[in-house]
């Protein structure tokens, strides 16, 4: 059986933390395949009023 993460008893005694395999699996992957939906938190243009602030609509 071929796993991304070790068994639980493995992983507490670890202090390696997530492995390489693991971000790709439990990160990287899910985001290429559309699963994470991101919403813009910043916009890059010129105003009159730099102090304006943008409001979601």
């Amino acid at each position: 059986m071929n796993q991304s993460h070790p068994f639980r008893s493995e992983w507490e005694n670890s202090q390696q933390g997530l492995g390489p395999l693991d971000v790709v699996m439990s990160v990287v992957l899910p985001e290429f395949g559309g699963d994470l939906i991101t919403v813009p938190v910043c916009l890059h243009s010129r105003t009159q009023h730099p102090s304006q602030h943008l409001t979601s609509k």
